[in-house]
């Protein structure tokens, strides 16, 4: 503010001026600062989009478009003003604009996964199915450049016990070859066998450097993790490798659902099937998770994930062992107080489903769908199941809806993405979702909350970074935040304030 008294007109100083009131969610403020900043630099690209996103923020979406559009006129458009015009034009139900919009971020990023499968969903939603089908393939072939990291004299250096001089050599073909996901991923097997444990952490986190979704990476970092006593850390890395292998599913189901739309039903129905293949593998790697939530809570005494139950406090030692049953006993206990939340209805079915219960699995996806008609990820996992047990028509239909962009998904997608565009104050941005049109009730701005978080895979993310946060630092303000954060998401919905 000093600063800005003694030289209001360097623009760095001018930005910063009017920044500082966006981030504490004084809008109207910032929204007038930027305006005076504009007035003597009208081409100035981070004024004009920071005016825009007070005014999004407002509820003046169209005012807001002009702005972001402004930026985009004056130079090359950033990610971030291209996503906010995607995002209005998504929630103006824009299909066309809002297209050509991903169309160029999917162009900028061509290994983004999720840039292609919402431009299949949008082709599929306009009815161009072979156009969607191209997009969701395109999804699904995106893969790590590598080489081959299986080399005949290394593997029998590995075969022999010579660890050490294995990875000496794999690295130098490294320094000849460039590195690979592959090869760092190798690395780290043949580090973890040595018992090195820090070097095959870093050697895993390496390849996820190198490419960040890499399932076979995240997977073996967990169980690199498990395998040393790490629950929490394994339960992130096994939780992550469940939202990679769901994507996967929505690719394949788009594909399959595009093909049958396009005349193609054999090669559709061949394609819906791998996808029924791959479902498992979340079912197991969640269940892995639940696991390990159970596990935490033994040795800490201290639920994470749902409130205290007479379970886990009367386990015997020598029925620890089966945690899943515990677990599921834990949902089923839970379900019983609370049947009204959507996500406790479809962790509870991914429970069922693996322990081979499949019709109170689709049960459970139903209710959760009753609660919330929105929650993409149950439809998908509901229409899959359905597959698997011959009801195609049905199938079909629901995972149809599952990929349709429903006017309730996007509205909530939309908040939800507003939300986070404010990196500082988590609890300010929620306050500030109360100004956007149609929001006058304050309960259902948690509502909503809510529900974008299930209807985006979300929830278990958020979670988890709140936990995180404290056990990093547990005295910390922004701990007790996220402590009270996370007791209040326990509740039911018509009694949460967060």
């Amino acid at each position: 503010e000093e600063i800005h008294r003694l030289d209001p007109h360097r623009d760095e100083v001018a930005l910063a001026w009017a920044v500082l009131p966006l981030l504490q969610g004084r809008l109207e403020e910032a929204l007038d600062r930027f305006s005076a900043a504009l007035e003597s630099n009208q081409d100035h690209h981070a004024l004009n989009f920071g005016k825009g996103l007070c005014l999004e923020r407002l509820g003046r979406l169209d005012e807001a478009r002009g702005f972001y559009q402004q930026c985009c006129d004056l130079s090359d458009a950033g990610d971030d003003v291209i996503q906010r015009l995607a995002a209005l034009s998504l929630a103006q139900q824009q299909t066309d604009h809002t297209i050509s919009l991903y169309s160029r971020l999917s162009q900028a990023h061509p290994e983004n996964v999720w840039n292609y499968l919402m431009l299949g969903q949008l082709e599929l939603s306009r009815g161009d199915n072979a156009r969607a089908a191209e997009l969701f393939e395109r999804a699904i072939t995106i893969e790590p450049e590598n080489f081959s990291a299986y080399d005949d004299y290394i593997e029998s250096l590995a075969e022999s016990g010579a660890y050490q001089e294995a990875i000496r050599e794999l690295e130098h073909r490294m320094e000849e070859e460039g590195e690979f996901p592959d090869s760092h991923i190798r690395i780290a097997d043949m580090y973890a066998q040595l018992r090195d444990d820090q070097a095959a952490i870093d050697h895993y986190e390496k390849a996820l450097e190198i490419y960040p979704d890499y399932i076979e990476a995240v997977i073996k970092m967990g169980t690199q993790h498990l395998r040393m006593g790490r629950f929490f850390e394994a339960a992130l890395n096994f939780n992550q490798a469940v939202e990679l292998n769901d994507r996967l599913i929505c690719a394949y189901v788009g594909l399959g659902v595009a093909q049958i739309g396009d005349g193609r039903a054999a090669v559709g129905a061949d394609t819906l099937d791998l996808a029924v293949g791959l479902e498992p593998n979340s079912g197991l790697l969640f269940a892995e998770v639940a696991r390990l939530q159970l596990k935490m809570d033994l040795r800490h005494k201290s639920p994470m994930h749902m409130e205290s139950t007479t379970v886990y406090g009367d386990v015997p030692e020598q029925e620890r062992d089966n945690l899943l049953c515990l677990q599921m006993e834990r949902h089923r206990q839970a379900l019983m107080k609370h049947p009204q939340q959507a996500d406790l209805h479809y962790r509870y079915a991914m429970l069922l489903r693996c322990r081979g219960k499949n019709k109170d699995a689709l049960n459970h996806y139903r209710n959760a769908l009753q609660v919330n008609p929105s929650y993409q990820k149950a439809a998908m996992k509901l229409g899959l199941s359905l597959w698997e047990i011959g009801e195609k028509q049905e199938a079909l239909t629901v995972l149809r809806s599952a990929l349709s962009a429903a006017s309730e998904y996007v509205s909530l997608h939309y908040k939800l993405g507003l939300m986070f565009c404010d990196p500082i104050q988590f609890a300010l941005s929620v306050d500030q979702l109360q100004l956007l049109p149609g929001q006058d009730d304050e309960s259902m701005v948690h509502e909503n909350l809510d529900l974008a978080l299930q209807n985006m895979g979300l929830v278990d993310r958020c979670q988890a970074t709140w936990e995180a946060l404290c056990k990093l630092d547990p005295d910390s303000p922004l701990a007790y935040l996220s402590q009270r954060t996370m007791t209040q998401l326990s509740q039911p919905a018509d009694t949460r304030r967060i």
